[in-house]
């Protein structure tokens, strides 16, 4: 059957990435009607503290989409070492923040969120490999580090933040460098990755050469 998904990165909500900000995030997705949502991390910039301070929960919550909102950790959540306050904050504003688990949704696929590249005690991809393959299997990983892993091990929809494209120009010749696929779409077998440059942005609010975006897919 047809599904609609929202996929949205690297908001780094906090100081300069705030409310408004989010308030568009939601608007802008709940016109798309998504079956699913998806935040593969750097959701706040390092602490939560401000994201509850300015009641963004609350906005949070008016996102829509048939069967959730699930979000995994970036590398920025590491930064702020508030990871239980982050979680319970998330699960508050109805998103699900999966840390190296997989779980069945809706008996219709299965969906992986990785912990981030940073937690060196992180699982390998093939421990959270799902029982039966012929359910599709999508995987969240915020750092798009590797992509021969998850086509060899049957991943059909891999999605991933982190690059921001650069950010700012000419930025995006490192990360076009660092990463086999620093942004856009790259199928690899049955795999279909996708790598956002962020709806938000880190440090200055300024971006040349790349945009604020939100991908929506069927």
């Amino acid at each position: 059957d047809d599904m609609r998904i929202v996929m949205a990165s690297d908001f780094h909500l906090g100081l300069l990435s705030g409310k408004g900000h989010l308030e568009k995030f939601v608007a802008l997705s709940n016109e798309q009607n998504p079956d699913l949502v998806l935040l593969p991390g750097d959701i706040v910039d390092d602490s939560p503290k401000r994201f509850v301070e300015k009641d963004m929960g609350e906005v949070m919550k008016n996102l829509k989409a048939t069967y959730g909102v699930y979000g995994v950790l970036g590398n920025h959540e590491y930064y702020g070492n508030e990871i239980p306050e982050f979680k319970k904050e998330m699960a508050e504003a109805n998103v699900k923040i999966l840390m190296d688990e997989t779980i069945l949704v809706a008996n219709r696929f299965y969906l992986t969120g990785r912990e981030d590249v940073t937690n060196k005690n992180r699982l390998a991809l093939k421990e959270m490999q799902p029982e039966k393959e012929n359910l599709p299997w999508f995987v969240m990983n915020h750092t798009p580090l590797d992509m021969d892993e998850p086509a060899r091990l049957g991943v059909d929809f891999h999605v991933s933040g982190h690059t921001h494209r650069g950010q700012m120009w000419p930025n995006h010749l490192i990360t076009e460098r660092t990463f086999e696929l620093d942004y856009g779409l790259l199928k690899k077998e049955q795999l279909h990755a996708l790598v956002s440059s962020g709806f938000g942005f880190w440090g200055p609010p300024t971006r040349i050469g790349s945009r604020s975006e939100l991908w929506v897919i069927d």
